[in-house]
């Protein structure tokens, strides 16, 4: 990647000022130059869209001295009825809003990907252009709506993008409608190739902190995400490869970690999800081919590492849960420290620490449900009290407590060459 640097600031910046237009600028100018290195200086940036990445380029601010925080929201009713693929809106209260502003667009009939999601890019009257067009039709007797929200840094359909050393303040008190899931997320990529997102606080997000959707090879690293109201990782959509160390999920309203849909040969390694309002790692839905290993996982609201009920074709298959501890989890709900619902296969609980503390709820430490289809439970160490060690309900001979003869094929270095193959174009190969 380019070493070239042009830098934004409140002041003495090649692009000056105290909101997103700033970076912005210094995002495309960077890449009019080939790509290379933004450098945002310290200072706290009311963002009224998302920093929008583009390829080759490495947004680094200045630690915690960088601090990029959402503008209070603004709403309106649509009017009328919008139609799929247009790119204009018409707005009730159009004064509200401004030309270059992120707005979502819905209605009770949209939901997730059916919301629009858009940038304002030209007014007339009470109709806006958006640079996006419309997901769905929309109609304002079905409760249309928009309403300012975006991800607070966004990549979509690019390649070898950097995020580091800033602070993302979601600011979900002036900010109570959230976007759906992962898209309104602090840190959100769709459709990215080679990204690294390192030295990231996200806080105070109604929404997910960090997601990551139809990728490859993302890294997520030393990154503190709490107090937001939804996850606090978020991958998933057919991401392939993605690697997650020395994050810090606290606090956050829904899983710590949360594989979505058919992420697979992912590894999470030395994190910590503490006192989260679910599961502390929920896995399920297709995600095969994953590896949990030398994580902290205590205080969690509902089970530690959850593997969610299914049929067979959609169980997380070949899931690695190793030296990890796993600590007083089930404080308001679930019943096993590691519960498995799913009818997997060839999964390994290996050499984990499993403790319940005194005053804990009653809970077991390991329980493979009726479904289980084959489970290595051996290694693992249990201190406290326990309902029951490892309790089994599945049929005779699903688990073996021997040590497994090989290892999983688990995690990024696992991944076939064509492992990518059903994701978009510029992610593949």
């Amino acid at each position: 990647m380019s070493e070239r640097v042009v830098t934004a600031g409140t002041a003495e910046a090649d692009f000056c000022g105290a909101d997103n237009r700033p970076i912005q600028a210094a995002i495309d100018t960077a890449v009019r130059k080939g790509g290379g290195t933004v450098r945002v200086l310290p200072g706290t940036y009311l963002l009224q869209d998302s920093i929008h990445l583009r390829d080759n380029v490495r947004l680094v601010g200045s630690g915690t001295e960088t601090i990029l925080r959402k503008a209070p929201q603004r709403y309106s009713r649509l009017i009328g009825y919008l139609g799929y693929g247009h790119y204009d809106v018409s707005v009730a209260e159009p004064e509200k809003f401004e030309v270059g502003m992120g707005v979502t667009i819905r209605d009770n009939n949209a939901f997730g990907f059916y919301e629009t999601v858009a940038t304002l890019i030209w007014r007339d009257g009470d109709r806006f252009g958006i640079d996006q067009m419309l997901n769905h039709d929309y109609a304002a007797e079905n409760g249309g709506e928009i309403y300012s929200s975006f991800a607070p840094v966004s990549a979509k359909f690019v390649r070898n993008v950097e995020v580091r050393d800033l602070v993302i303040d979601g600011n979900k008190a002036e900010n109570p409608r959230t976007l759906n899931s992962c898209r309104g997320a602090g840190v959100f990529l769709l459709a990215v190739k080679g990204a690294t997102v390192s030295n990231v606080v996200v806080h105070d997000s109604n929404g997910d902190a960090i997601g990551f959707q139809q990728c490859a090879h993302v890294r997520i690293e030393d990154c503190r995400l709490e107090n937001n109201t939804g996850h606090g990782l978020h991958p998933g959509s057919g991401s392939v490869g993605g690697a997650i160390r020395r994050c810090k999920c606290v606090r956050n309203g829904h899983d710590g970690l949360f594989f979505c849909l058919r992420a697979t040969h992912c590894l999470c390694e030395s994190c910590e999800f503490i006192a989260n309002g679910d599961h502390g790692v929920s896995i399920g839905g297709r995600d095969t081919n994953n590896a949990i290993v030398a994580c902290r996982i205590e205080n969690n609201a509902a089970s530690g590492v959850f593997f969610r009920d299914s049929d067979e074709v959609m169980a997380p298959h070949a899931t690695l849960v190793a030296r990890n501890t796993i600590a007083n989890n089930c404080t308001d709900k679930e019943d096993a420290e590691i519960l498995i619902e799913s009818p997997v296969r060839d999964v390994h609980v290996l050499d984990n620490c499993i403790e319940r503390r005194a005053g804990s709820r009653p809970a077991f430490g390991i329980r493979a449900g009726k479904k289980v289809i084959s489970a290595h439970v051996w290694g693992n160490r249990y201190s406290g009290e326990f309902v029951e060690e490892v309790k089994v309900e599945c049929g005779h001979g699903a688990v073996s407590f021997g040590k497994p003869a090989r290892d999983l094929p688990a995690g990024p270095e696992s991944a076939p060459p064509d492992a990518d193959r059903h994701l978009p174009p510029n992610v593949r190969g």
